[in-house]
């Protein structure tokens, strides 16, 4: 399918409607010129619970993360970034209680892979707190940077 650019339209404006229609699949004609989207970089990418999205020159990559081992888990991303990516971790707390309280975070952050670490904070009721590796819990990530 191509969509032509007909009237007083400019590229700008004609870009700006390929990007505002989500339904839109195909090519878009300025002038002689005809455009795709791949080529724009508007519309590569997957969805489902894990998968990558590259939007220009900006991609976002996101995923679930399986319990941790020691505290730890390495994530690979199933694409590198081409400069160090931003990386935002959920725990999804499955028995959250009043004693204990979870935390998750990246570390070592690389172009190709990111450290997750997990805490349990231990409420004994004698003024106590211990701090645990947490190996329970499941979690989701989030990561955005350059495309490749």
């Amino acid at each position: 399918m191509v969509t032509e650019v007909i009237g007083d339209w400019t590229e700008e404006m004609a870009l700006k409607a390929v990007i505002t229609d989500p339904t839109f699949i195909g090519e878009i004609g300025i002038g002689a010129v005809n455009i795709s989207e791949t080529e724009l970089g508007l519309l590569e990418g997957s969805s489902g619970a894990s998968g990558k999205l590259i939007i220009g020159g900006i991609m976002i990559q996101w995923g679930a993360i399986t319990a941790l081992s020691g505290g730890e888990r390495e994530i690979t991303f199933e694409t590198a970034f081409g400069g160090t990516p931003v990386v935002s971790v959920n725990v999804k707390n499955a028995s959250p209680s009043s004693t204990n309280t979870y935390s998750w975070h990246p570390s070592t952050v690389s172009t190709t892979a990111f450290t997750v670490q997990g805490r349990r904070l231990l409420d004994t009721g004698v003024g106590i707190t211990d701090i645990l590796d947490d190996d329970t819990q499941l979690g989701s990530y989030i990561a955005i940077g350059l495309a490749p």
